[in-house]
Parts: structure tokens; sequence; C-alpha cells
């Protein structure tokens, strides 16, 4: 297997025992043929319209999972961000009652 990049995307010239199987294409982390698309081992346009239909839904479950991904991110970022928030509101009024402490010790 040779490969060589173009762009974002890999392309993998694949070989075997039974002959070139073409260029696969990898983006998105999906994996296709070109030659899938073509009429090839008796392939009707159906079958070409249904592996069409198999990418395009692969592609938008790739899409929608990184989507979650990223709501999930912001989300902990935001959880984050509230925790640090409270650990300095919580440091703040230790050292409020540590004075107030040391004042009526001295008074």
């Amino acid at each position: 297997t040779k490969k060589f990049f173009s762009g974002n995307q890999q392309v993998s010239r694949q070989q075997s025992r039974y002959g070139d199987k073409g260029d696969l294409v990898t983006t998105n982390g999906l994996q296709y043929g070109k030659n899938l698309l073509m009429q090839q081992d008796g392939g009707s346009d159906d079958h070409i319209e249904q592996i069409r239909m198999n990418i395009a839904e692969a592609q938008r479950t790739t899409a929608q999972l990184a989507e979650k991904e990223s709501e999930k991110h912001a989300q902990q970022k935001e959880l984050n961000q509230k925790d640090s928030i409270r650990s300095q509101s919580i440091s703040a009024l230790k050292n409020k009652l540590h004075v107030s402490v040391c004042w009526c010790i001295q008074d």
C-alpha cells in the first residue's frame, strides 16, 4: 500500500492479488473507493445510489458526533470556570474569617 497526501485527504493506492483496487480516499474518518461509484462487478444504478446515500449518511453522522463533542467540551469548560469561581470565593471567605477572628482576639 502506497500512501500520499492531497490537501486534507489521504489517498492510498491499494494493490491485491486480485489486482488494483483503485484509490481509497479518507476524509473525516470515512474510507471509500472512488471506483465504487462506477458500475463495476455488475453493480446497478440502485447499488451506486445506495453507496452514495451511505456515504452521505456517514458524513452527517460524523458531523453530528463532532458537534456533540464540541458541546461537551464547551459544557466542561463552563463547569471548570464555575468551579474556579467557587474556589476563589471560598478562599476569600476563609481570609475574611481569619482576619475577623484575629481582630476579635486582639480586642
